[in-house]
């Protein structure tokens, strides 16, 4: 290109993008002013639910406005065309009223609804890669495309960012020139103008289209079948054979696979499906048996190292029970399955549909009302009411549960039901939010965040716990090395006592039968209610034993008709040490 001609080819780049995307365009740009408003605003006017939710609806209205423009290029009828485009605008529209009213209920952490919205956007963002060319005989069209696609989007927001961040060098040095401080606000609108919608507009007009766009030419390139041949495929070959020795190993020691295993797995089927697009087009081209070879018989070398990873993912199922995670594990190892039986079957003519198989497959599992979380949620749900109501202390009380009471029920469990029903608590509260643990434990009560049960004998001279004062977390550490071998979480009931009372007996629980009895100073405890840095003491009736107090709190009750106070209500929380 002459130097003459750079100024045209950016200019017609511009009036390109205009003239073919006018709507994406519209998006994009309204997205850049709505970004300069908030920065001037200080994102005081509308609320931070409100503007995320705008800047969802402006973004994915960009993607989705040039995914349909470059799908109706395709010989498409204009009613069909301008059919499809209102309704997808309108379902988009209806989704964003639907997110700005969803997520605004504190109690849900909304993890579902962030999966679902990135399965249809990841699928939606591929559909600009294949969309176009699906009457194509073969995928050399959409692979070009693709590579085009990609190479244009890393040069043009590559040079936005050099011309941003040089544009905010020179306000910068206004400061230091001639004393002239223009803020960060204006950094942050030359950096949205210059490094997001310049650059945008730029790839948008360098899209190929016409013939360039349906270029059914494959490419030839030495570079590419090099990295591809020497580089990648030995690495792959390098974690077939580490797999494949450890597949005999534990075959011979007849023991079940590490869990970590599936890592690797999910590793060599990438560097698998990464080999496949690569070899494509040299494969068309060429249309050499060793390519062939390679493109067929690999996936059959990698299909039996699946089992590795299904055994793992099986054994976890058994173990720990449904989550989110393995369910997604799982229908990946199934994928794998499919992608590596299809190619042999195929012999590899086509490779797009294993993108869009991925794509779909996270759609289906994600984004439809009945989906991985909903299922684990029902699992869980119907697992927790099983342990709960199979409970003899839970018949006689009513949900929800307060603290102590949860407490107390975690004690007359066996260490394994009460590990197993605090998992599942805390599993529900932080993925689905308090909404679906307040029907079973207050929605104060944050007891399942931190609550843990000690081993009955511990292995180490020191063990950390953790303990709640207020609002906050500390971390303490405990010497029990002079004599001391168990340790004991233990339960103490509340107790009332009149106000003049100073010594307190409390009977320490643990699972259900009485440990201890704890001698409770009132005097103790005041002096530690505003400085507690770590456990303290307190004696018990054995001499064996002795109580660390983690937590307390001294309630003054007033009477109704004198209101001065008339008894102390206290409640202690700690574990016994005790010795030989």
């Amino acid at each position: 290109m002459k130097l003459s001609s750079a100024p045209e080819a950016i200019i017609n780049a511009l009036q390109n993008c205009i003239k073919r995307f006018p709507v994406a365009v519209a998006f994009i740009t309204a997205l850049t002013l709505f970004l300069i408003f908030l920065i001037i605003d200080d994102e005081k006017t509308l609320s931070g639910q409100a503007n995320g939710t705008i800047v969802y609806y402006l973004s994915v209205g960009y993607l989705l406005s040039l995914t349909l423009r470059l799908w109706a290029e395709d010989g498409r009828k204009q009613r069909t065309v301008l059919i499809v485009n209102i309704v997808a605008h309108l379902l988009l529209l209806a989704d964003a009223f639907y997110i700005y009213h969803t997520t605004g209920d504190e109690r849900q952490t909304n993890w579902e609804l962030y999966v679902a919205h990135a399965a249809t956007i990841l699928s939606l963002w591929l559909s600009l890669f294949f969309l176009s060319f699906f009457k194509e005989r073969d995928n050399i069209a959409s692979w070009n495309f693709t590579k085009r696609l990609i190479l244009n989007s890393i040069i043009c927001y590559f040079i936005g960012n050099v011309l941003s961040g040089g544009f905010v060098l020179l306000l910068t040095s206004f400061n230091f020139l001639f004393n002239i401080d223009l803020g960060y606000k204006w950094m942050l609108i030359a950096e949205t103008l210059i490094g997001m919608l310049l650059p945008t507009l730029l790839f948008l007009g360098r899209i190929p289209q016409g013939e360039q766009k349906f270029d059914r030419k494959p490419l030839d390139s030495n570079f590419l079948n090099a990295v591809i041949r020497y580089l990648f495929l030995g690495l792959e070959g390098l974690y077939i054979i580490v797999l494949y020795i450890y597949a005999t190993l534990i075959l011979i020691r007849w023991e079940l696979p590490n869990g970590k295993v599936s890592m690797l797995v999910v590793v060599s089927m990438v560097g698998l499906i990464l080999i496949e697009f690569g070899l494509y087009p040299v494969r068309k081209l060429q249309n050499k048996n060793t390519d062939n070879f390679i493109a067929r018989y690999l996936p059959v070398a990698i299909l039996p190292l699946l089992l590795l990873m299904t055994v793992g993912i099986i054994r976890r199922f058994s173990d720990y029970g449904v989550t989110i995670s393995r369910l997604y594990l799982i229908t990946l190892n199934l994928w794998f399955y499919f992608v590596c039986i299809t190619l042999f079957q195929t012999k590899a003519r086509r490779i797009n549909w294993i993108t869009i198989s991925f794509a779909l497959i996270f759609l289906l599992t994600s984004a439809f009302p009945i989906n991985y979380f909903s299922i684990t949620r029902n699992c869980m749900d119907s697992k927790i009411r099983k342990m709960l109501y199979s409970t003899d202390m839970i018949r006689v009380r009513k949900f929800p549960l307060n603290e102590r009471q949860y407490k107390h029920l975690l004690h007359i469990l066996t260490k394994e039901e009460a590990v197993e029903l605090n998992d599942k608590m805390r599993y529900m509260r932080e993925y689905f939010g308090s909404h679906y643990t307040d029907a079973y434990v207050k929605d104060t009560t944050e007891v399942y965040f931190y609550y843990d049960f000690l081993s009955d004998t511990p292995s180490q001279s020191t063990i950390v716990e953790n303990y709640y004062i207020g609002n906050g977390c500390e971390d303490f550490a405990i010497d029990i090395s002079e004599g001391y071998e168990k340790i004991f979480r233990v339960y103490t009931p509340t107790v009332t006592v009149p106000s003049n009372q100073n010594i307190v007996q409390l009977v320490a629980e643990f699972r259900g039968e009485a440990l201890d009895t704890v001698f409770v100073n009132l005097d103790t405890l005041r002096a530690h209610k505003h400085s507690m840095p770590a456990p303290f003491p307190l004696p018990c009736a054995s001499n064996h034993n002795i109580y660390m107090v983690t937590h307390f709190s001294i309630s003054p009750l007033n009477d109704s008709r004198t209101n001065k106070v008339e008894s102390i209500m206290v409640d202690v929380t700690g574990f016994i040490l005790q010795k030989k």
